[in-house]
């Protein structure tokens, strides 16, 4: 029997997390009165609250030192799609019944009681489609496509722009947002080609933003 909610749990950076998102609609069609919190950083909130599946934010802060109730009730299913050791052992010091993880991490071996067998160094498979074999012990076994997993991101909740970003956006131009490094979590472009796409693009065509965290 599938839990009444369950938690997603991706605690790393903004592009994993949204290529985990997905994930909260396959389950919503699967068991459409499942109620979907997605566990993260705060700095990802904005990103997972814009997806029309996601119910819930829970903030890993908020996780580890605050009594959390999903739709008024306690978890009672957890994803770890990112292995997180204090998420891990805390979800079991909980009791949280239903806890996914991989068998790649030892701690999981104690702290999970669904172990998925899953290698992402090894795969052929995108990095969204990975992340959907973690539901196959609630059944969820589909090898899902790239085309549907593209339609299955949901962000539709996005928020309109402050008025000081708003003011930047040149409506005579293409706006061009550039993402050039991944804190070392993927594969990069490197630094020197995204300098020399800028310096080929045309000036009077397009408006430039360079994007970022602090680190």
């Amino acid at each position: 029997m599938i839990a009444e909610n369950i938690i997603i749990s991706r605690t790393d950076s903004i592009g994993d997390v949204v290529l985990t998102l997905p994930m909260a609609k396959i389950i919503k069609e699967r068991f459409p009165g499942c109620k979907i919190a997605f566990l993260g950083k705060e700095y990802t909130k904005p990103v997972i609250r814009a997806c029309t599946y996601v119910d819930q934010f829970i903030s890993l802060n908020d996780f580890m030192n605050k009594k959390v109730l999903i739709g008024g009730r306690p978890p009672q299913s957890i994803v770890h799609v990112f292995p997180h050791k204090a998420v891990a052992r805390h979800s079991r010091d909980l009791g949280i019944p239903i806890r996914i993880g991989t068998t790649n991490r030892l701690f999981h071996w104690t702290t999970c009681n669904k172990l998925v067998r899953l290698s992402r160094k090894n795969s052929v498979l995108h990095e969204s489609q990975l992340n959907l074999k973690l539901l196959s012990p609630l059944g969820i076994k589909e090898n899902f496509s790239l085309g549907r997993i593209a339609d299955s991101f949901g962000l539709d909740r996005i928020q309109p722009l402050g008025p000081s970003v708003a003011s930047l956006i040149d409506p005579g131009k293409y706006n061009l947002i550039l993402h050039p490094k991944s804190q070392g979590n993927g594969r990069e472009w490197g630094l020197p080609n995204f300098v020399n796409l800028i310096n080929l693009l045309d000036k009077d065509k397009y408006r430039i933003f360079i994007s970022g965290t602090d680190a």
